[in-house]
């Protein structure tokens, strides 16, 4: 299958990497236990073969009508295996010994057949050696707890670990500063540890940023060890974010200068259809309520109800794509003289004899002390006192740490607790800038603020889920025209419609509550002191900002505040390892590309099916279609089952090059980025065609966005890049942007070309949006097309976030890994030196029951060693279900708990290798190794005939348009041919 391909390297690289090393999972290994554990297995299965091959008639026949005692009586380890010596005139006492693996008495007869002297004399050698074999590891299993115990007790003593604790678990921190040590500890302390040190995750500090870039040359890298960072920034969790822009609709300091503009919809909405109309994006909301004589409090209530049914935004609420929706937001309100901390900003208060103002006294609270202990000084209330000792603090909070006990932190606590009353938190230093705030009062928030959650907006069914106004759920029901010049009328409901109903007090805050600016400002101080807090306060401060979002309740152990960090690592990809990057790794690509357009096409016949003939608004679609499943493609993974049925028994590695047909290209525009691992000791000895090139994930994306690159040197360039190649694989195709909220705080791409808001915003003004209600699906009962008004062309969409058949069926192919999940057991599947999947096995739930019935840690190894034995698993492996996937060392109780927690419930679990495993990890500092892999980003023309490299990919021009029936009052045009056809005609 030699063939040119069209694929497209962009030049900059994301690099991963874990933020801990390897030798920090390998130290919760009972490395002797492990072995004495395997010894125990040995001789079991030495005295299972005995028990087989017991002499005969050694327990003489079975009386008539006696129960057959050699069916599985599931106790001990050799219940059910050939326990032949258990019935006939053999003694009870007899049989117990010989079904729980114990020595005969000297003299003990079990048959009278010849040679059955000998078989005893075998039978109690080898359980003699087994019983011994259990005493010696029982004895290893309390010595290598003691070094586990004090490799722990070393790791929680250390800062930096307990800093990525905090940020990622403060739970788990907060129960081990308690002391807490019990069972379930210890388990949340190994899952943990091993996503610390096996994943490349960048949420948080422990996962930094780092990058490179394909050159010409040899390849290697530059890096300051893993303790060193250029940059650290703090940013809080998305549920603060939505919680301040509950509080900004409720600010009546804030309300009247909000500049409301349309998102979702553009045509009219039954419900609102007279604001929303006058919502130009251009005028305030005093400007709009003035000119429509309408009061602020009902211009307030109709505002804040068609922002949460996504029907509107404003210029306060930031846009999905932006790196940090936080200070995005601060900005804002610093460009709009909104005070942000005490004395700053423009005076507003109450009117004076002079014709001035002063400020409300009543609104500012006194000074009061945070969740951190800190009290500010009561001249200076934004600044602090240093707090070295308790004896610094104030006699109320000293005696709130002293109540707290030698662990220094009290249980969970949540928004109410942290502002309506004193919480004990112990510094572990001074903070250099505030820590601490003005506590205004209770701080849930107002009346159908965060507390109440948010209506599902328009884009929950997309999403799967159900909303009441557009993808899914109750359809948009459109009055036609735009809204643009709406008369000059009030914001007067229709009959029925309940605008402000729960909207009590919309538009107006407490008097004793403070300002958004404030809490924004507040927040601001402390998230730039965040970074290099002290896990404590670290701690505390997550909580204060809780407060002054007013989320998080006394069991909500969410994370509140993250970070994201700039490692001082950078890659230089060379010719060698950039010329398998661009040449074997397509070879892979284009089979799952094949595949992700079949998956495409067929979904897309269903959906034309469940819709029949005729033009569909989407809104009607997504309602008709809303539990249609993807009918993923099969060839790929029928073929590689094939394949693997036929290989030789024992087989470890199946090369896929040669063994496959050539696939056909996509049709569509293919754009993903899959994530590659170089299996090798170093980047330098790298040799091309041999070292290994793990895919160890797909994303159907361009994930170089600036959040990505927010830390690059030059993100300007590698973005406009980015942009002029996505240009040229699009060419010839309209692609719509599905702008959603951001999913974990990470915002989605947004490629060049028009947008669908869809429960998020984009921030370019230039750039052309599309209404929910401007789109359409056209179908002929066997293909369904996406049209929007104002186009001739059809759209596809483009965003990974949306799992759904009518998004895969309109969408651009979605490449995935294959799915082989019905294969017991498969060899590790390769493209050359491309690994497409390592060496897995399918171990069901019952294989499990074994560690359910463990009463210790050396019975937890021997049910892992009895385990490894049947299914011939590695010493190390990977586990996943579809809940989740984590990483197992066999010679850890504490990761076999979890591993027997995964599997408990369930039909079963994929165990894969290792692959690369610390040998084979090139990023090292000294003695520690790392995991690290490449973010790489692949772009794909539309198919047809293969083009030399470096042509543009351009479409032929379409057949004139064949007119349909009359939508939205204008004529529609017809969708041009499918792939393989010259023309269609029309149903």
């Amino acid at each position: 299958m030699d063939i040119e391909h069209d694929w497209t390297l962009l030049p900059a690289v994301v690099v991963r990497s874990a933020g801990f090393p390897w030798e920090l999972v390998l130290s919760l290994a009972y490395l002797r236990a492990a072995e004495a554990a395997a010894v125990v297995v040995q001789l079991e299965r030495k005295a299972f073969d005995l028990l087989a091959d017991a002499p005969a008639h050694a327990t003489g026949p079975r009386p008539a009508g006696a129960p057959d005692r050699r069916a599985n009586t599931g106790t001990g380890p050799v219940a059910g295996a050939g326990a032949g010596a258990e019935t006939g005139r053999t003694s009870r006492g007899l049989r117990g010994r010989l079904r729980d693996l114990r020595p005969l008495p000297s003299g003990a007869v079990v048959s009278d057949a010849a040679g059955a002297g000998n078989w005893v004399l075998a039978w109690n050698e080898v359980t003699s050696m087994l019983e011994r074999a259990k005493l010696t590891l029982t004895a290893l299993v309390g010595g290598d707890a003691a070094l586990t115990r004090a490799a722990v007790s070393r790791l929680t003593a250390d800062e930096r670990f307990l800093d990525a604790l905090v940020c990622s678990a403060p739970a788990l921190y907060r129960d081990l500063r308690h002391g807490a040590k019990g069972g379930r500890t210890r388990r949340e302390l190994a899952a943990h540890l091993q996503r610390l040190a096996t994943s490349c995750e960048t949420d948080g500090c422990y996962g930094p940023l780092n990058y490179g870039a394909v050159r010409p040359g040899p390849s290697g890298h530059t890096w300051k060890g893993h303790r060193v960072y250029r940059q650290r920034v703090a940013y809080p969790a998305g549920r603060v974010n939505e919680a301040l822009q509950q509080r900004i609709l409720a600010d009546p300091a804030l309300v009247p200068g909000l500049v409301p503009r349309r998102r979702t919809l553009v045509g009219e909405v039954r419900e609102g259809a007279a604001f929303t109309g006058h919502c130009d994006g251009a005028r305030t909301l005093a400007e709009i309520a003035a000119a429509t004589g309408t009061d602020m409090e009902r211009a307030a209530a109709a505002l804040t109800v068609a922002v949460r049914r996504g029907l509107l935004t404003h210029d306060l609420c930031p846009p999905a794509g932006v790196t940090d929706p936080f200070a995005w937001l601060r900005d804002r309100l610093t460009t709009r003289a909104i005070p942000l901390t005490h004395g700053d900003g423009p005076t507003h208060g109450r009117p004076t004899e002079d014709g001035g103002t002063a400020p409300h006294r009543e609104r500012v609270q006194p000074p009061a002390p945070c969740e951190c202990g800190l009290t500010p000084h009561p001249a200076h209330p934004d600044s602090l006192p240093p707090a070295a000792h308790p004896g610094s603090l104030p006699p109320a909070a000293a005696a709130r740490r002293a109540s707290s006990g030698s662990a220094g932190l009290t249980g969970h606590g949540g928004a109410g607790e942290a502002a309506g009353g004193p919480v004990a938190g112990p510094v572990a230093g001074p903070v250099a800038g505030p820590v601490a705030g003005p506590v205004a009062g209770h701080e849930s928030g107002p009346a159908g603020g965060p507390e109440s959650g948010p209506r599902p907006g328009p884009d929950a069914g997309i999403r799967g889920g159900a909303g009441p106004a557009g993808f899914g759920g109750r359809p948009v029901r459109e009055a036609g025209g735009a809204a643009s010049g709406a008369s000059r009328r009030g914001f007067v409901a229709p009959a029925g419609v309940p605008v402000q109903r729960g909207l009590k007090g919309a538009g107006q805050a407490s008097r004793s509550e403070l300002p958004v600016g404030r809490r924004v400002g507040e927040i601001s101080e402390l998230l730039a002191q965040y970074p290099a807090a002290s896990p404590d306060v670290k701690l505390a401060v997550q909580r204060r900002i809780e407060a002054l979002a007013g989320v998080g309740g006394h069991r909500d152990d969410r994370v509140t505040v993250h970070e994201a960090a700039a490692g001082t690592l950078r890659v230089g990809v060379g010719d060698a390892l950039a010329a398998d990057l661009r040449e074997r790794v397509p070879r892979v690509l284009d089979l799952l590309a094949e595949e992700a357009e079949l998956t495409r096409l067929r979904t897309n016949r269903l959906l034309a099916g469940r819709l029949g003939p005729g033009t569909y608004a989407l809104s009607d679609a997504l309602r008709m279609t809303g539990d249609l499943e993807i009918d993923h493609g099969d060839r790929l993974p029928a073929r590689i089952a094939e394949l693997v049925r036929a290989a030789k028994p024992g087989t470890a590695e199946l090369n896929l090059a040669n063994l496959l047909d050539e696939p056909a290209p996509p049709a569509a525009p293919v754009l993903c980025s899959a994530d590659v691992m170089v299996a090798a000791p170093s980047l330098e000895a790298y040799e091309p065609g041999v070292t290994p090139l793990v895919l160890t994930a797909l994303h159907d994306g361009v994930l170089l966005t600036p959040w990505a690159l927010q830390f690059h040197d030059d993100e300007a360039a590698c973005l406009a890049e980015r942009d002029a190649q996505v240009r040229r694989a699009l060419s010839g195709f309209t692609v719509l942007n599905v702008v959603s909220r951001p999913e974990h705080g990470v915002p989605r791409p947004e490629l060049p070309g028009p947008v669908l808001e869809l429960g998020g915003a984009t921030a370019g003004e230039d750039r052309r949006r599309i209404g929910l209600d401007e789109l359409y699906v056209h179908s002929d009962g066997h293909r369904a097309v996406l049209h929007a008004k104002g186009f001739e062309e059809p759209l596809l969409f483009h965003d990974g976030e949306h799992d759904t058949a009518l998004h895969t069926a309109l969408a651009l192919p979605r490449l995935r890994l294959p799915r082989l999940g019905d294969l017991p057991r498969m060899p590790r599947l390769t493209w050359d030196n491309v690994v497409l999947a390592g060496r897995r096995w399918h171990v069901g739930g019952a294989a499990f029951e074994g560690f359910g019935q463990a009463g210790g840690d050396g019975d937890l190894l021997v049910a892992m060693a009895r385990l490894r034995e049947a299914y011939e698993l590695p010493v190390v492996f990977f586990a996943a279900t579809a809940r989740e996937r984590v990483y197992v060392d066999t010679r850890s109780p504490a990761l076999l708990e979890g591993l027997a927690r995964l599997a408990a419930g369930g039909d079963g679990v994929t165990v894969s290798e290792v692959l690369p495993g610390p040998e084979g990890c090139w990023l090292r500092d000294g003695e520690h190794r790392f995991a690290a892999e490449l973010r790489c980003v692949y772009l794909r023309p539309a198919g047809g005939e293969r083009r030399p490299s470096g042509t543009s990919a351009r479409r032929a021009p379409a057949p004139a348009p064949k007119p349909v029936r009359r939508l939205f009052g204008r004529m529609s045009a017809h969708p041009y041919p499918w792939p393989g056809e010259t023309t269609r005609q029309s149903r």
